[in-house]
């Protein structure tokens, strides 16, 4: 006979978690649920999603030409990229000891989210609240929800008050 287990779980093993960060105080709080929930029984992976690379002309507005060179838009590039990985390792300190792959994606975060979802399949995805406050009904156009509606797995959005505060920083003991 087996060994029995809870109703509705499988037995433990090893789960594939997906925690997608925008960097904000809700995205840090998931990274701490998620390693309070799946530390030791998951692969972590943490997803953020930038902008998608300008090209020069894209802003052409017409006689006038293109508003940003082409230095400017490699700087923008750039600061972008940037500011993705700062936001992949911010997270990751709210992970703990957790080892994490980090992905960086470009394009509209619930888009680009939902098909590195598909691609990935992995067991659940783990986001904050948009912490605004408002209704649900009004919350349509957050990444969150879209993601809660259109996943091909579940979803798990963690509270506002699972805000932690700030993790030390490395090398701080």
């Amino acid at each position: 006979m087996s060994e029995p287990t809870a109703i509705g779980t499988d037995p433990i093993t090893e789960r594939y978690v997906v925690v997608a960060s925008d960097g904000s105080p809700g995205a840090l709080g998931a990274a701490t649920v998620a390693a309070e929930l799946f530390g030791q029984v998951a692969r972590f992976e943490i997803v953020t999603v930038i902008p998608r690379p300008r090209v020069p002309g894209d802003d052409a507005t017409g006689f006038a030409g293109p508003a940003l060179d082409p230095d400017e838009v490699a700087r923008l590039n750039d600061e972008h990229r940037v500011e993705g990985d700062g936001i992949v390792a911010a997270t990751a300190r709210h992970l703990g000891p957790q080892p994490a792959a980090m992905r960086v994606l470009m394009g509209d975060p619930a888009e680009a989210l939902l098909a590195h979802i598909r691609d990935v399949r992995p067991d659940v995805v783990v986001v904050g609240a948009s912490g605004h406050g408002r209704p649900a009904g009004t919350l349509l156009g957050s990444v969150a929800w879209k993601l809660v509606a259109d996943a091909s797995c579940p979803v798990l959005v963690a509270p506002r008050s699972a805000i932690p505060a700030d993790p030390p920083a490395p090398g701080d003991d």
